[in-house]
């Protein structure tokens, strides 16, 4: 935009005040926006998906998988106990591992409150429900 008046007067009278030229300058040019741009997105996009990432949880173990065993809420298996007295375990996992590990076992039956594991030798004599029992078998 150029006034309509001179407002210079001698020794200055015809200075241009408002260059002429009108090539933007080099950062304003699209061939330097646009790359920026896109180069700037993908930094923000690696930071999010690095931060989704590697927040998720890497445990793999799960107490509530045992290979081989049929997993059942809420019910026991009665009698056919292996010893004589439940063994302490810290979840059903390590119940059913137990089991695996001890001749003759076939099922377990795990109360996560007490964390009572008792070994079974057969399921033959009946199931009965209990809230805080979880049984398995092979």
């Amino acid at each position: 935009m150029v006034p309509e008046n001179m407002l210079l007067e001698p020794p200055f009278e015809g200075a241009c005040l408002y260059p002429k030229n009108t090539e933007r300058r080099w950062y304003n040019k699209k061939r330097f926006i646009i790359p920026v741009s896109i180069l700037t997105a993908i930094l923000i996009l690696g930071v999010v998906l690095g931060s989704v990432l590697g927040s998720r949880s890497t445990n793999n173990v799960s107490a509530n998988i045992c290979g081989g065993f049929v997993r059942k809420e809420g019910w026991n298996i009665s009698g056919n106990n292996i010893l004589s007295s439940p063994v302490q375990q810290p979840d059903y996992a390590s119940c059913c591992s137990q089991c695996q590990a001890t001749p003759g076992c076939i099922a377990v039956t795990y109360s996560p409150s007490s964390q009572q594991c008792s070994l079974k030798t057969s399921i033959d004599s009946g199931e009965s429900s209990a809230d805080d029992t979880i049984s398995g078998y092979n």
